[in-house]
């Protein structure tokens, strides 16, 4: 089976994690000492109070941000798996149930088999999406 995925997603992603995320950790560690230094020199109070806002809403933003880079790597996982599925499928198809890319109208049980297979194994990877979509059931030869 060919591997086709080329992974760009993936790519900007480990950009965007080095790009904004890391750097983001580094400031909100920085602002975390200073928040926690009993001796750090604020001006007055007022000072302090808006450096605790600003301090949480960069915790906020890099929590929002590393929700949004997990969730994105779950989905580029996911899609890179079924692409690898779908070619998978298609290989097995082409190969071993078509003949030669034609399906032709009468074929042999194992052919039969191999597309109860395909369609299940679809069915399957679908379920978590929570469809409404009914359960393949044998292909009939009669």
């Amino acid at each position: 089976m060919n591997n086709i995925n080329d992974w760009k997603f993936a790519n900007i992603l480990e950009q965007f994690k080095s790009r904004e995320i890391d750097k983001l950790v580094s400031e909100v560690k920085k602002a975390e000492d200073i928040m926690n230094d009993p001796n750090y020199q604020w001006k007055d109070e007022k000072q302090k109070q808006i450096g605790q806002v600003k301090f949480s809403m960069m915790s906020d933003r890099l929590a929002f941000l590393n929700h949004v880079f997990e969730n994105g790597k779950d989905l580029c996982i996911q899609h890179e798996s079924l692409v690898n599925k779908l070619v998978k499928w298609y290989e097995k198809w082409r190969e071993n149930i078509s003949n030669e890319g034609i399906q032709e109208c009468e074929m042999m049980q194992s052919q039969a088999d191999m597309l109860g297979d395909i369609f299940s194994e679809i069915y399957r990877e679908l379920m978590p999406l929570k469809l409404d979509l009914k359960e393949p059931k044998a292909i009939n030869l009669k």
